[in-house]
């Protein structure tokens, strides 16, 4: 073990990349080959540690060490800032910087309010337990109405899956046979540059607003007249 590390750091210092960078990739190796941590947790702790560090880089460094792992490295070039990636190619990496995004910047905060509604943005759990249990979305709660509207956020080939639920036993039935007021699949945002901070207003705002326009103001009616009657 202690050989292979003494080759390891040899040969990322022989990459023809700035010195800082080498450093980078040798937490990385760390973190893999010593505590085995997912994809996404590397991420997370990596934002977390070097905040100066973009979402692109982050993820190049990640890539790059992943993509080239097995060879120690050969001697390669590539940049950091590139933004013609796959997000497909690592999942779990997009999601942990698609969910950290709407941490900082949606949960917790009112996402459609009325004066009968009040839907705001939480997650089932932190973002670490989320990706270690695999879970991949979020959800709009309406304390008024007791109505709550899941959203995975890994799209299949349907598109982006949602449930959208009404969690009051005295109105079970209201919409129809049980407690499900609509259910479908919106389309996968089509957005450039997908992990930059633009790229990612972007993709949350298009979900935000199409659960909104497709879903809770279609059904805003007979919304508000449980809101009445519960309050």
């Amino acid at each position: 073990m202690k050989l292979k590390k003494i080759l390891t750091e040899s040969l990322i210092e022989g990459l023809s990349i700035p010195k800082k960078y080498k450093q980078f990739l040798l937490l990385i190796d760390k973190f893999y080959r010593e505590d085995k941590k997912p994809d996404g947790i590397v991420f997370l702790e990596f934002k977390d540690t070097f905040p100066f560090l973009t979402n692109i880089e982050i993820y190049n460094l990640i890539s790059f060490y992943k993509e080239y792992e097995d060879i120690l490295f050969n001697e390669v070039v590539f940049d950091l800032e590139n933004e013609n990636f796959d997000i497909n190619k690592f999942p779990e990496i997009y999601l942990a910087i698609l969910l950290k995004y709407i941490e900082d910047n949606y949960k917790g905060k009112s996402i459609y309010k009325t004066d009968k509604l009040d839907y705001t943005l939480d997650f089932f759990e932190s973002i670490e337990d989320m990706i270690y249990d695999e879970l991949d979305g979020f959800l709009l709660y309406d304390p008024n109405t007791q109505t709550s509207l899941f959203l995975g956020l890994i799209p299949s080939e349907k598109g982006i899956g949602y449930d959208f639920l009404l969690q009051n036993d005295d109105f079970y039935g209201y919409f129809g046979d049980d407690e499900m007021i609509q259910s479908g699949f919106m389309p996968v945002p089509k957005v450039k540059n997908n992990i930059s901070e633009q790229g990612l207003k972007n993709t949350v705002d298009y979900i935000l607003n199409y659960l909104v326009y497709n879903v809770i103001q279609p059904n805003e009616l007979s919304l508000n007249e449980i809101s009445d009657l519960i309050n």
